[in-house]
């Protein structure tokens, strides 16, 4: 199989130490971890919640991430290729269903007896049927214990924000942020060095920020984001 990062490698790894040939994912994670995508869409437990997408990895050919018009590509990783499907409408919730399916038939069908790990709770039925009814010499082996192990490597950060405002700041109609006596406990005398309160804008900012793909060697990291009130105390 191709190599393009650290990530694939040791995907690759797994499937060599499992005798397993390709690979079809399809799970959210799978795709942020494996190729940088972080969904644009909405999705959810509802059996017609719009698909982002599948990674597929035929043994000798470079990993293609097949992605619905609606998602944003530019974030993909380089050494795998991204290839474009007309995705759902509110019309036709399925569309992009049909349309991934009819993807995956053409990628794996025709294949010489092999196996495709796939991470079972995460691969639509409709899917799995397809690909089982064309290309009967296939066998699908479930690997997403041997994924969520390889992901095991924990980032963990955090955010702790000053005085934000927030539609939980107004009480009784009045925005605590802006009384006279926050005003002159916390802005004239320079407790706040930023001399004003903070915007959720702003912590969302450092939430992005946190989770960059930048920042994938960032980890155990508290972000301050206060205005300054941190180092005046």
């Amino acid at each position: 199989m191709a190599e393009s990062n650290s990530k694939t490698d040791r995907l690759s790894d797994l499937l060599r130490e499992s005798k397993i040939d390709h690979v079809l994912l399809t799970s959210l994670a799978s795709l942020r971890y494996f190729a940088g995508h972080t969904t644009g869409i909405e999705t959810g437990a509802s059996p017609f919640s719009p698909l982002p997408g599948a990674l597929a990895w035929v043994k000798g050919e470079e990993p293609i991430l097949f992605l619905a018009d609606s998602e944003p590509g530019g974030d993909v990783e380089s050494g795998i290729a991204c290839r474009s499907f007309p995705g759902y409408t509110y019309e036709n919730p399925l569309r992009g269903l049909d349309q991934l399916t009819n993807l995956m038939v053409g990628k794996f069908t025709g294949l010489p007896s092999s196996t495709i790990a796939v991470e079972m709770g995460d691969l639509p039925a409709f899917i799995l049927e397809k690909l089982s009814s064309n290309s009967p010499a296939l066998k699908f082996q479930d690997i997403t214990t041997g994924l969520a192990e390889m992901r095991s490597i924990k980032v963990v950060n955090s955010i702790s924000p000053g005085f934000i405002r927030t539609a939980i700041s107004i009480v009784d109609g009045v925005n605590e942020k802006t009384t006279e006596q926050f005003v002159s406990s916390y802005l004239k005398t320079g407790r706040i060095p930023l001399r004003r309160a903070g915007l959720a804008e702003e912590v969302a900012a450092a939430a992005l920020f946190l989770a960059a793909r930048e920042c994938g060697y960032m980890t155990g990291a508290d972000l301050v984001v206060d205005g300054g009130l941190t180092i005046t105390l």
